[in-house]
């Protein structure tokens, strides 16, 4: 088999399995709560509203502009960001097939490997439903695999620790430079690894190597923040880019870790069924480090994941979806299986991974049974898409953000769902002011809600939930309410008179 037909098999496998998998696709039609935040502002964005200036989430720019480029295809439904969520899911599977060739030399068994990592990394837990910062940067986090593990295939064929490659040092800047302006955190496999590299290269006293890697990274890094930097000029808002992608951020973390210690953080990371990842990335470590025989590999790759245990962990959240980052530590686990499999036995195990891989993720399931709330969710806001006529009005929607892309409008307020009313207000007084501000101006033709419970609250605050219910009552009709699977949504539109 030729690696031109691999790669069309990874693309027919990747385009099926995000087809099956994603939020985006045609077949499955819902974003998680997240993942329609992303959504919205490349909607924004596509609009002509500035990022961080005028609309603003804590994630880092090229999440958004990922989402952007989808909504600038397809700016009247989702089928633009499924095509980019499918170039991101084979370009993985394409670098995953690449490193397993590395080890294996065997087309087909490589193919299953890169196969079987998909199918891990779109487990339910940690995938949601696709387009989250953590699934864009696991292909980077991906590439930058491939080219440590030419570098450490290098040294182990030679016997010695040898010069690095400068290209490769660009490649890995320029993919640690576009992760960090997806999530910063995100970035930490890369920082040992910089660290423990220099070290090698300066004791082996190749200074010259050195410094030509030096420039390189920062030549790779530079072109990464570029985009970014040009975009923040260019619209005038980078105080406002710096302030909500990192100050905004270390608040967040703050904000997470009140009530929380180590001791109960340590027992939902290790017991959290997300935590079988971090098992697997062992192993996975496990496995290369028995086949390198080297010491300083082996305290190299220790070293990458500790370290990135160590900045997930600054927050004391252990959500699923983290367990994300952890995931490319397990590629050896899957190149090690693969080698145990028959050639005869290749399109029965291609299915079979299929078939794993849509239950394992579960959006599927969940969109044919309609469980959980997500369906419902939906179904709510496309009724009131057909009770909003005019699409340019102002839009209040307090709430999950997907009612904003469903409903084909967008936000006129800056922090128009960010961190909703869930975290403290001690911590995030602007964000909740300002929503609570727009409900009560009277400057919204259409304000929609998805309530927490059946006793209309949604602030966690009594007062302020007796004040909204006021507002509301003076100032709107109520048009649409929903109530079912879970859902109690309300759409109100603005009285004639006021």
């Amino acid at each position: 088999m030729t690696k031109r037909k691999a790669y069309g098999i990874l693309f027919i496998y990747a385009f099926i399995v995000m087809l099956l998998c994603a939020g985006s696709s045609p077949v499955i039609q819902y974003l998680s709560p997240d993942s329609s935040i992303f959504y919205t502002m490349g909607r924004g964005a596509n609009k002509g509203i500035v990022l961080y200036k005028e609309i603003a989430d804590h994630k880092g720019f090229y999440l958004f502009l990922f989402n952007w480029i989808g909504a600038w295809l397809t700016p009247e439904n989702m089928n633009g960001l499924f095509a980019v969520e499918i170039l991101f899911a084979w370009i993985k599977l394409i670098f995953l097939y690449k490193t397993a060739l590395t080890f294996e030399k065997n087309n087909k068994r490589c193919i299953l490997a890169a196969m079987m990592f998909m199918a891990v990394s779109t487990n339910f837990l940690s995938w949601n439903t696709g387009n989250l910062g953590e699934q864009f940067a696991l292909t980077f986090q991906i590439i930058g695999i491939y080219y440590i593990v030419l570098y450490l295939n290098m040294n182990n064929k030679e016997g010695r620790i040898c010069e690095h490659n400068p290209k490769w040092m660009m490649i890995h800047g320029l993919c640690a430079g576009v992760v960090l302006f997806i999530q910063a955190n995100l970035i930490a496999m890369w920082i040992p690894f910089g660290m423990v590299l220099a070290c090698m290269l300066l004791k082996q006293r190749y200074i010259r190597n050195f410094f030509i890697n030096l420039f390189y990274l920062i030549c790779g890094t530079g072109i990464a923040i570029i985009p970014v930097a040009a975009y923040g000029i260019w619209h005038n808002c980078i105080e406002d880019m710096y302030y909500v992608m990192f100050e905004i951020n270390f608040l967040y973390s703050k904000d997470g870790r009140i009530g929380k210690t180590v001791l109960v953080y340590l027992k939902d990371f290790l017991l959290s069924p997300s935590g079988a990842i971090v098992l697997l990335a062992a192993a996975g470590i496990l496995i290369a480090g028995n086949y390198y025989k080297k010491i300083y590999i082996n305290l190299l790759l220790i070293s990458m994941l500790l370290f990135t245990i160590v900045c997930m962990s600054v927050s004391l959240n252990a959500n699923p979806i983290y367990y994300t980052v952890y995931m490319p530590f397990m590629i050896p686990l899957f190149i090690i299986i693969s080698k145990y499999f028959k050639d005869k036995w290749f399109v029965s195990l291609c299915i079979a991974i299929l078939f794993i891989t849509v239950i394992a993720n579960l959006q599927l399931v969940k969109k044919i049974f309609r469980i959980g709330t997500s369906s419902y969710a939906y179904e709510s806001a496309y009724q009131m898409e057909q009770l909003i006529t005019d699409k340019a009005s102002n839009v209040l929607v307090l709430g999950n953000s997907h009612y904003y892309n469903c409903t084909g409008t967008l936000p006129h307020i800056k922090y128009f769902t960010i961190f909703g009313s869930s975290l403290r207000y001690e911590t995030f007084p602007y964000c909740i002011d300002e929503q609570f501000a727009s409900l009560c101006s009277g400057e919204n033709e259409y304000v929609i809600i998805q309530f927490l419970d059946d006793d209309y609250s949604f602030w966690n605050d009594a007062l302020m939930d007796s004040e909204m219910l006021a507002c509301l009552d003076e100032q709107y009709h109520l048009i649409l309410e929903y109530r079912d699977g879970g859902i109690h949504s309300a759409l109100y539109q603005k009285k004639k008179d006021i």
